[in-house]
């Protein structure tokens, strides 16, 4: 049974709210889930980190989903490039979020195991990172559905649907075939959204842009996020 009670999201720092406030606590009080929840009559529960890579995301969710049974869902997916590695002291490039390294470039990973240097400089690809990025939004997307919990995605930026139209014309035709299979079974789903042939939506965009002077979302774009997800309930009947 869902909980009738419950608002659930994740995602990067856009969700988490920063940039909303300059201080942390008020972030988290004015950010949209919790604008959200309280116009809802509902119990936040957010997930979300900053820096958080997709794979963070959707194995957090995949868990959250099971146990909290939330009565609505809302993800919003990070940059397909940032990568988790799993690496003890003393290389936490981040005290607060050890396990996630982010979108690194080569030119700023000295200090890092070697490790991180290959994947960076040979073993990444765009096709790979947006792969990855779709099978985490169908692992969602079933774990919602089996549960019977409305789940809309979208993603923070517009690097997605970039890099999604690099892969869809990628030279290795099992990468756009599966890539091609994935769309169109979340092509299914009217919640999910930032797909090809429907229009572009991003956290970023939805908000109006507004962004702080680190290049988060400030107060402006969490309200217009909030009012258009309950726009968004209201006009799809999902609660």
């Amino acid at each position: 049974m869902k909980n009738d009670n419950i608002l659930y999201v994740n995602g990067c720092s856009y969700a988490y709210g920063q940039g909303v406030h300059k201080q942390e606590s008020i972030c988290k009080e004015q950010r949209f889930s919790r604008t959200l929840s309280d116009h809802l009559g509902f119990i936040e529960v957010n997930k979300a980190l900053p820096g958080s890579s997709n794979s963070r995301i959707a194995r957090r969710t995949l868990v959250d989903l099971i146990h909290y049974k939330p009565r609505l869902a809302i993800i919003v997916w990070s940059d397909p490039s940032r990568t988790e590695f799993m690496y003890t002291a003393p290389y936490y490039h981040n005290g607060k979020y050890p396990y996630e390294l982010g979108q690194a470039k080569p030119s700023s990973l000295k200090g890092y195991p070697s490790e991180v240097s290959v994947y960076y400089n040979k073993l990444r690809s765009v096709e790979q990172e947006i792969m990855n990025t779709l099978y985490h939004m169908l692992a969602v997307k079933a774990t919602a559905d089996s549960i019977s919990i409305p789940c809309i995605q979208l993603h923070f930026r517009e690097n997605f649907s970039i890099d999604l139209r690099s892969a869809l014309y990628s030279s290795n035709i099992r990468c756009r075939e599966t890539v091609s299979e994935y769309l169109e079974i979340l092509d299914y789903d009217e919640l999910v959204y930032g797909i090809p042939g429907r229009e572009m939506h991003s956290f970023e965009m939805l908000g109006g842009g507004y962004l702080d002077d680190t290049g988060h979302p400030d107060k402006a774009s969490h309200d217009r996020i909030s009012k258009w997800i309950s726009n968004l309930i209201e006009e799809k009947g999902l609660l």
